[in-house]
């Protein structure tokens, strides 16, 4: 069985929920990350993250995650061992997760951001 179709359904839905999300938050200023349509523990959940596919270094995504964490009114910062730090809850029924690479190294293995690039120079 081919999973052709499977690919295209599966990022059909990641098109769509970044389009929404990043049109909601447009509205309220912020910036527009990568979103994904995910399942979490059994409920439909979506996940929106900033990294090395975003301009800038880590603090800049790691600020650009806060603001969308915050107006999303999302739980605690929670910083993981594997160089991300996320905020979790539940919008309008719908598990959401922002998280953003806060350290290349552990992440990536190496340093990838745009001004890490610069520095190397």
């Amino acid at each position: 069985m081919s999973t052709e179709p499977t690919l295209r359904i599966r990022q059909a839905l990641v098109d769509a929920v970044t389009d929404v999300m990043n049109k909601a938050g447009a509205g309220l200023g912020l910036p527009p990350i990568s979103w994904a349509s995910v399942a979490a523990d059994g409920m439909e959940a979506v996940s929106g993250h900033l990294g090395v596919a975003h301009s800038g270094d880590p603090a800049e995504w790691l600020a650009a995650a806060e603001r969308w964490a915050m107006a999303l009114g999302l739980g605690d910062r929670v910083t993981s061992g594997h160089g991300t730090v996320e905020w979790s809850g539940v919008v309008d029924g719908v598990r959401v997760d922002v998280w953003a690479v806060v350290d290349e190294v552990k992440f990536y293995g190496e340093p990838v951001s745009s001004a890490a690039t610069e520095e190397k120079r």
